[in-house]
């Protein structure tokens, strides 16, 4: 996140430019708060697409997606997979654990 922030809110001064605009503007906050503020951002329009198309848009929890047979099952459904072969305990190696909160 460093180097791509350097570079759409450093380097990339042009607002025409499609780097400049992938990220929003917080004028008069650092970029740590910036990045928790494009957070907020991003969740309330995640729940307001939800709220709004709810047979286009689910919220899920990653660590229930992965390592939740119901929770993974209901994601597969909602994406259109009628009789999904479900793994749980997805990694991104084989020598890590599964995914979960704060790990």
């Amino acid at each position: 996140m460093d180097s791509m922030w350097e570079f759409s809110r450093g380097l990339n001064v042009d607002p025409n430019d499609e780097w400049y605009r992938m990220y929003p503007y917080y004028e008069g906050v650092d970029k740590y708060t910036a990045i928790g503020l494009m957070w907020e951002d991003y969740m309330r329009m995640s729940q307001m697409w939800e709220e709004k198309y709810p047979d286009n848009f689910m919220l899920i929890e990653m660590n229930k997606a992965l390592n939740d047979e119901y929770n993974q099952r209901k994601m597969l459904k909602f994406a259109g997979f009628d009789n999904p072969r479900v793994r749980l305990g997805i990694t991104l190696n084989t020598n890590e654990k599964p995914v979960g909160d704060g790990v």
